[in-house]
């Protein structure tokens, strides 16, 4: 099977693709996303300009149409080592991104994307996401939880938003999870009219390190 979705059914218009079964037969056609799910499709017979771009299974379908489904939260992929680039991508819970390294750490680790444009188009759907403020707060938090490390390289600092309401002064992070995506986190959080507490930060540390498995920032 294809598996890439037809043109009446690409994951970017989120549209239905165009399929339907024929007939009281058993015979199955593949799974294809039906505009809310992704489901099988049988019949004695196959209609349709996507009856030839069916997916092997319903984890595939759902992969491909991820944003479609309403399901606009991170994924949980992390990328340990220093390793050359991978070309893999991810979604961050606001956009997609490039991972690279050995290893990978994480729940989703088998639904990353081989491609920007894939991974964009299966999360088309989220650009249009509507936050809550304490959805956004989620996310950040979300965000800076992705700390897996094998060595010191894996490891950044971010600067946080304390100055707008949301997150404190630094943190450190997997490289793969750096400044940008908790920039456009922070840009949502202006975006949706947020407010919290203020604070005014010191200097930054000096680096990040890497202890037992976990990115850190030294003691002041």
């Amino acid at each position: 099977m294809g598996g890439a979705g037809g043109s009446a059914g690409a994951p970017g218009s989120c549209e239905p693709q165009d399929v339907g079964g024929v007939g009281a037969c058993d015979a199955a056609f593949g799974v294809f996303f039906l505009g809310t799910t992704c489901g099988w499709v049988s019949g004695c017979s196959c209609e349709g300009e996507d009856c030839s771009n069916g997916y092997d299974d319903e984890a595939a379908c759902e992969r491909a149409h991820r944003g479609c489904l309403g399901e606009c939260a991170p994924q949980d992929i992390t990328l340990v080592g220093g390793c050359e680039p991978a070309s893999i991508y991810a979604f961050n819970g606001i956009e997609c991104v490039a991972m690279d390294g050995c290893d990978c750490v994480g729940d989703d680790c088998g639904a990353s994307y081989p491609s920007l444009e894939q991974c964009k188009a299966a999360h088309a759907a989220c650009a249009d996401h509507q936050y809550s403020c304490d959805g956004v707060q989620g996310l950040y938090a979300d965000y800076l939880e992705h700390k897996a490390c094998t060595d010191d390289s894996d490891c950044v600092v971010v600067e946080g938003h304390c100055g707008i309401g949301i997150g404190g002064c630094y943190d450190a992070v997997n490289r793969a999870w750096g400044q940008a995506g908790l920039d456009a986190i922070a840009e949502v959080w202006t975006k949706e009219g947020c407010t919290g507490p203020v604070c005014d930060c010191s200097a930054p540390p000096d680096g990040a390190y890497c202890g037992n498995g976990v990115c850190g920032l030294p003691q002041p």
